[in-house]
């Protein structure tokens, strides 16, 4: 069984480089979105200054707005005013928890198409990845700015991952993923010719204790273990573990499943999984350490992985799970018991599961410490998330996955 941890400071990403070496961008027309009033236009006004707020989040242009407080009138007046083709393939809708709202670009919007064209002076922009990040960006922060919501997410016209290549660049942002420019930039990045690139380190930051795994994740998919260790050192510079990077039965290098690489937004990647054997304790403080050329991609090897790149501490919020049946596979039409500890924190447990038509979870929410049964209904590799929500509106998450065999 695999835990996926997600952090309450999130997730690091960063360069792994050599050893050695440094640490570590429209169509013809402008046709306008359609002004059809969708259901998002229910939401509230987040204030009464109303604006179009256009450019990227380091230079955003104020441009005042006086017509219909709707998402697909503002997204009008913005192809109006920047000359872009901001044409809509759908409504904006908006998500069922009323904070959100998802925008699907038509096959002919500015997006789509390269070079750019038809372009305002003021907003003019020079190639095609530039103008990705223009419309989407001033798409994002003029909804959030007029509307009382916490996210924007953007499909492809068929509610798919955005995915394109436009005079020479890619880009790529899958559905679960909410637009947050800096995070996208990085995300989707070039992979270096002379690094192995980005990478995950989870845990990170802080984390709940009673844990038994590390994981990487890697953006090259020929990530494969090279000469070296890996060691967990506990707050007092002890060896809480350490195993050889080759250790088969403590360390896979393995393809991630799909839900991972829409987490980390990336179309392939290498999932590594350390198995420490223990769990890992409350009010402690960890460092993880990986000899250099320990992880290799061909001939490129990592640098020295220590405690400016790895560190967590692990805290005792009375959340988690017991009775893990640890690193094994399950077999079809067995089911798997969980029971799941809300302690003196958490208001209640919503837990979901990953593929509704590959497995069953029940009961789906918990108020009080409780167990929970995961059937699977076809074989895989599928599991369950839990997130707590903590009496101080806080949420803290666990993934708990299975492979599921014949």
């Amino acid at each position: 069984m695999k835990k996926r941890i997600c952090t309450i400071s999130g997730i690091l990403l960063s360069l792994l480089l050599i050893a050695g070496g440094a640490s570590a961008k429209p169509s013809a027309g402008t046709e306008a979105a359609e002004s059809n009033v969708s259901s998002a236009a229910v939401l509230s006004q987040e204030n009464e200054s109303k604006k179009l707020l256009i450019g990227l989040s380091e230079n955003l242009k104020e441009v005042p707005y006086d017509g219909e407080a709707a998402p697909d009138a503002l997204l009008a007046a913005l192809a109006k005013e920047t000359g872009w083709d901001l044409t809509l393939e759908n409504p904006v809708s908006s998500g069922d928890d009323g904070k959100s709202l998802t925008v699907a670009f038509a096959e002919k919007s500015a997006i789509y198409t390269a070079p750019p064209r038809n372009q305002k002076d003021d907003y003019r922009v020079s190639d095609a990845e530039d103008l990705i990040y223009n419309v989407l960006n001033s798409t994002a922060q003029t909804l959030l700015h007029n509307f009382q919501i916490d996210s924007v997410f953007f499909t492809a016209p068929d509610g798919g991952n955005l995915d394109f290549e436009n005079g020479g660049s890619s880009f790529y942002l899958t559905t679960v993923y909410p637009w947050n420019e800096s995070d996208v930039r990085g995300t989707n990045a070039a992979l270096p010719e002379d690094s192995i690139g980005q990478a995950i380190f989870d845990p990170n930051g802080e984390t709940c204790a009673g844990f038994e795994n590390l994981n990487m994740l890697f953006k090259r998919e020929d990530v494969r273990a090279g000469t070296g260790a890996l060691t967990v050192y506990d707050g007092k510079g002890e060896v809480f573990f350490q195993c050889d990077i080759s250790d088969a039965e403590k360390i896979e290098f393995v393809k991630p499943d799909a839900e991972t690489l829409a987490f980390a937004n990336w179309k392939s990647g290498t999932e590594v999984r350390v198995w420490l054997g223990k769990q890992l304790q409350a009010n402690e403080d960890y460092t993880v350490q990986i000899d250099a050329g320990a992880i290799v991609s061909g001939k490129l090897k990592t640098r020295e992985i220590g405690e400016g790149l790895w560190a967590f501490s692990c805290l005792d919020y009375g959340l988690g799970e017991t009775n893990s049946p640890g690193k094994t596979d399950v077999k079809l039409g067995e089911s798997v018991t969980q029971d799941i500890l809300l302690g003196e924190s958490a208001e209640r447990a919503v837990i979901t599961v990953s593929n509704a038509d590959a497995a069953t979870i029940s009961p789906g929410e918990l108020t009080e410490d409780g167990t929970v049964t995961f059937t699977p209904a076809a074989p895989g590799f599928y599991g369950f998330e839990v997130q707590f929500i903590l009496k101080d509106g806080a949420r803290h998450t666990i993934g708990i996955s299975f492979n599921i065999v014949e």
